[in-house]
């Protein structure tokens, strides 16, 4: 298993999981209105999403990992709910793109629910990576940038076949005329 007491690993978690999502969350709630021609979020909306990157963030201070994932679960719950209800209320129709809305919360869900089950690696370490790698590729670049599940499975997030996809999605998004994407991996050590 993984070394529980590690500060860069509270880090990296806050980073991957809760960092990400509210981007993700915050993004879509700007963004879904903006497309469909409906309202925005209200203050209900927010706050349910609010409430679950704050539990999220405090459990992982307080390193309880699955109240932590149960924390993450309810910030995930309030994009599909929001979305839901703007998809019935529409004006305008939806880039095709979003359809990959449901794929990336797929991603996420399932990538925390191993995270859930393997207690964040003490128990089943291979499925922790795994789930991980569904919550940090899944749930950003198949929500935001629309990078398809196959890309990342055969080329993997670290290679020139998805950093043209994100590209191509920040062009789709933005609706501009260049799109700039890089991807790598992090760290001193490149790892």
């Amino acid at each position: 298993g993984r070394p529980v007491g590690m500060v860069s690993f509270v880090h990296s978690t806050l980073q991957s999981q809760g960092f990400l999502a509210f981007i993700v969350v915050g993004f879509l709630m700007t963004a879904l209105p903006r497309f469909s021609g409906t309202a925005y979020a209200s203050p209900w909306e927010i706050g349910a999403a609010l409430l679950g990157g704050l539990v999220f963030s405090a459990a992982v201070g307080a390193r309880q990992w699955r109240a932590a994932q149960v924390g993450y679960w309810i910030l995930l719950a309030a994009l599909p709910v929001f979305a839901a209800r703007r998809v019935r209320r529409r004006t305008k129709s939806i880039p095709p793109s979003f359809v990959l809305l449901g794929v990336g919360f797929i991603h996420a869900f399932a990538g925390s629910a191993l995270l859930f089950v393997t207690d964040m690696g003490k128990n089943h370490f291979e499925l922790f990576v795994v789930g991980r790698q569904m919550v940090e590729h899944g749930f950003l670049l198949c929500l935001v940038l629309g990078v398809t599940a196959k890309t990342l499975q055969k080329y993997g997030a670290v290679s020139s076949e998805c950093v043209i996809e994100m590209a191509q999605g920040v062009r789709r998004i933005t609706k501009a005329d260049f799109g700039i994407a890089v991807t790598g991996i992090a760290g001193p050590s490149g790892g």
